[in-house]
């Protein structure tokens, strides 16, 4: 279920930076990674992650939620886990009936898109997880991973959660339709949600975020579409990244407000750079700063860098996804108590306490309107009770 783009929930109140991430946590998190001898890379990986994550969340609305692998020589990797992912697929696996559970095809599922990884062969996959129809724990929507691969070893795998699937799997259908694939015949023997988990289908793209774009727009996922160009954009920027690197910096040496500091332009930098979307984000007289910001004078990085201090953000919700999301707080401490594995149990548990919108304001007369339930567009607000301020929520 959708609601339109104009659409949009206000919220009561605005919060400061630390509210929603606290530095000195990662300062303390980060010293004990340095106690057990965790090298810079990994290190520098857990920051990009956390800063991503929350870049995307608070300030691109990104509509799903990401998860970082590495490939290695035996399969893909979770930083802490020594053990391949593979095999935590393998032990969940139930001794008996195992050649018919749900876990044996998520188990053949996932090494299909591995062993195409490691061999070169795909660079970009989608995997569809629908629900187990009338087994406890499942409910009316599916889960669908995509897996890209980025530069070095990484691997990142966006989750998104689509609704109304039904017994038939009309949803994961919907959406295999609307995949690029060159001979359909195979896919016309799929019975059941297992038969969706053991194929997932893998591409070997030129351009594989272009397609994967593309692919978003296709099955009806735009606000998936401008989320890739979201992170492109703040990924591409070097004068964000350049603040990122010394923030991380400050955050393995303990330098507290220096790191706090570097945060909060970071995090107004984003803003800037959403706001113009692919201009450059912040003009002086004296010429832009963009993303070739490191071959201009040092001066005119210093002025944005007081320019974007300057700035005390306050960050509110407030945004109606067109395409509802896994966006769990912790979702990387859940996945690493799992041995890194992704799975519909394990997504759902999580999502539980998520399943209703925020509580929200009238910007007519300030009147406080009770979150509604994602999955029930009856119950979306149309107007305010108090004042008549007309939202425009409604089913697409």
């Amino acid at each position: 279920m959708e609601r339109k783009d104009n659409c949009r929930h206000f919220e009561c109140k605005t919060y400061s930076l630390s509210h929603f991430y606290n530095v000195d946590n990662e300062i303390a998190l980060v010293s004990q990674q340095i106690k057990k001898g965790d090298p810079w890379e990994k290190i520098s990986s857990y920051i990009d992650n956390n800063i991503y994550r929350f870049l995307g969340e608070f300030v691109g609305k990104v509509p799903f939620d990401r998860i970082h692998y590495r490939l290695g020589e035996d399969g893909f990797y979770y930083d802490g886990i020594a053990s391949p992912i593979k095999e935590s697929y393998r032990q969940a696996i139930p001794p008996f009936g195992a050649a018919s559970s749900r876990e044996q095809a998520e188990f053949d599922g996932f090494s299909a898109i591995e062993k195409a990884f490691k061999s070169s062969q795909a660079n970009l996959a989608f995997w569809l997880s629908p629900p187990s129809p009338g087994i406890e724990g499942f409910g009316d929507y599916g889960f669908l991973f995509v897996y890209l691969k980025k530069s070095g070893d990484a691997v990142e795998t966006q989750i998104v959660r689509y609704l109304n699937e039904d017994s038939s799997f009309t949803q994961s259908w919907r959406i295999l339709s609307g995949l690029p694939i060159s001979d359909r015949s195979e896919f016309m023997e799929i019975k059941d949600e297992k038969d969706f988990l053991r194929q997932p289908l893998l591409y070997e793209a030129s351009q594989p975020e272009e397609l994967l774009k593309r692919v978003y727009q296709t099955i009806g996922f735009s606000d998936m579409s401008q989320s890739v160009d979201f992170f492109n954009t703040i990924l591409g920027d070097s004068l964000l990244n350049e603040w990122l690197y010394l923030y991380k910096n400050a955050v393995v040496n303990g330098q507290s407000d220096e790191a706090k500091m570097y945060h909060k332009v970071i995090y107004n930098r984003a803003e800037d750079l959403t706001r113009h979307e692919k201009n450059a984000a912040f003009v002086i007289d004296h010429g832009p700063v963009g993303a070739d910001s490191r071959f201009f004078n040092p001066d005119l990085i210093r002025l944005a860098y007081s320019h974007y201090l300057k700035q005390d953000p306050e960050i509110t919700g407030g945004s109606c996804p067109s395409v509802t999301a896994a966006s769990f707080g912790n979702l990387a401490e859940k996945i690493f108590g799992e041995q890194g594995k992704l799975t519909y149990k394990t997504l759902s548990e999580l999502m539980k306490t998520s399943e209703r919108y925020d509580d929200y304001c009238c910007p007519g007369c300030g009147a406080t309107i009770p979150g509604e339930k994602k999955s029930d567009p009856s119950s979306w607000t149309k107007a305010c009770p108090s004042c008549g301020f007309q939202f425009g929520c409604a089913k697409e």
